[in-house]
């Protein structure tokens, strides 16, 4: 486990990764939501992290602690949250019962809402299904995705290209890999893989047949940034 502290005080005081200070000069004055993503001389919080350990923290999972005030918390938080991290890389929390599930996302929670798409897709997969159409879980989904939640975008995608909706799919897998989601990131390695059976697929992100093969190590290898073991192991395999 390697640990993370965050300082913040009205701006980015300083990252410790394992003991070591990370180079926060291009985001010190940038706002919360933008440390996770990459500009112009940083590839994004926890990759940054990663690069500074040198790949020694790729054994293990991210334990974030944020010193900030309780609003500023909050806002990380839901950074975290929103990207599939939350002390490791997926935050597998799950509601008490599904009604009480079903209220939150009636209020406007956006994980409740992508977990009410979860309970309705299997219920629709499920071998005692009892009436409940793809429409059910779709509905909860969109709501989620609606409100930038990167799980539901990443799952909504992974669902249409199991079903051979590849172009449709890999869109909104696409969506959320650009803002570090990193099973979207792992999952995209993947598609673009096999390049022969996805052409259909490629054609949303812009990508020639000659780069298919480059794109999939590219994907696999900014999981592997991020600590994703499966990925480390396809980018050596590359």
């Amino acid at each position: 486990m390697t640990k993370i502290i965050v300082n913040y005080t009205n701006e980015l005081k300083n990252v410790n990764a394992g003991g070591l200070d990370l180079d926060i000069s291009v985001v010190k004055d940038k706002p919360i939501g933008e440390w996770f993503t990459a500009s112009l001389g940083w590839n994004g919080l926890f990759a940054e992290v990663y690069d500074l350990c040198n790949g020694a923290c790729a054994e293990s999972e991210f334990d974030v602690e944020f010193n900030g005030s309780e609003a500023d918390t909050a806002v990380f938080d839901e950074c975290l949250k929103n990207r599939g991290f939350l002390n490791g890389l997926e935050n597998k929390e799950e509601p008490a019962d599904i009604e009480t599930c079903r209220k939150a996302a009636e209020s406007g929670d956006a994980k409740a809402q992508y977990l009410m798409g979860e309970h309705y897709w299997a219920e629709y997969c499920g071998e005692n299904n009892t009436g409940v159409k793809w429409e059910d879980a779709e509905k909860w989904y969109v709501m989620a995705i609606n409100q930038n939640y990167l799980p539901a975008c990443f799952r909504f995608g992974q669902i249409h290209f199991s079903a051979n909706n590849q172009n449709y799919g890999i869109g909104f897998m696409y969506k959320a890999a650009q803002q570090g989601y990193v099973p979207a990131m792992l999952e995209l390695g993947k598609c673009y893989e096999p390049a022969e059976i996805y052409d259909e697929a490629c054609d949303v992100a812009g990508i020639r047949e000659s780069t298919w093969f480059r794109a999939s190590f590219d994907y696999y290898k900014n999981a592997a940034e991020f600590g994703c073991k499966e990925a480390q192991n396809k980018v050596m395999d590359f």
